[in-house]
């Protein structure tokens, strides 16, 4: 299955991400904030990335910028609360993240998003294709 970085500041939120995804068979990491969330990327292959948007000193929109900057990007699923004052869930797209995912959501939502952005080929193979 995939190797999977969970990037959130909430731990109730990693924890629920984790518990659907290690169940469905893939190996999960996990980073409180954006610039934790940058390293790992930095030091190891990730297939996909979810990150929430709105996190303090880090957020999602920067994780994306830096690690597409670094050339590090991987897919990226994009989540964030609808009761959010802003929606930036379509500038993380534009940004490079392949999908997005209002909160609340369930198990079955995000596995379906998971299954869905893994079949796609990385941001870097489709950009080398063009």
């Amino acid at each position: 299955m995939a190797s999977i970085l969970i990037i959130d500041d909430s731990p109730s939120i990693r924890l629920f991400l984790a518990n659907a995804l290690s169940k469905a068979g893939h190996e999960i990491a996990a980073a409180p904030g954006g610039r934790q969330g940058f390293a790992a990327l930095r030091k190891r292959r990730f297939d996909l990335v979810i990150t929430d948007i709105f996190m303090p000193e880090s957020d999602g929109i920067e994780t994306i910028r830096n690690a597409r900057q670094a050339g590090v990007l991987p897919r990226v699923i994009a989540i964030s609360s609808k009761d959010s004052i802003m929606n930036l869930l379509p500038a993380a797209k534009m940004l490079g993240a392949m999908h997005t995912i209002q909160k609340p959501f369930t198990a079955e939502q995000l596995l379906e998003a998971v299954s869905t952005v893994l079949r796609q080929p990385p941001p870097a193979l489709a950009a080398s294709t063009g």
